[in-house]
């Protein structure tokens, strides 16, 4: 059974809801983004990404933040990460 998609008005209802909580830059930030990097090599196929960067304000050494750490991967082809990746970060 496919889960109902939230509206733009859900979505904006429930971000607005949520606490937005800076905090001063963690030394630990580069290692995690570090080990997620790993984990992604590891578990996805090589063939279809071009790389995995850090980015955002916990990449930024010295700089306060939300305590999230963000990841951007560069595919080659939007339609096989679609049909190849997407399921395999959603499990």
């Amino acid at each position: 059974m496919k889960e109902r998609m939230e509206t733009l008005e859900e979505k904006v209802a429930r971000v607005l809801k949520e606490e937005v909580v800076v905090v001063p830059c963690d030394p630990r930030w580069p290692k995690m983004y570090e080990q997620e990097r790993l984990h992604l090599l590891s578990s996805l196929p090589t063939d279809l990404m071009k790389r995995i960067e850090h980015f955002g304000s916990t990449a930024v050494p010295g700089l306060s933040a939300k305590p999230i750490v963000d990841i951007l991967v560069e595919v080659t082809s939007l339609d096989e990460t679609k049909l190849i990746i997407a399921p395999i970060l959603e499990a």
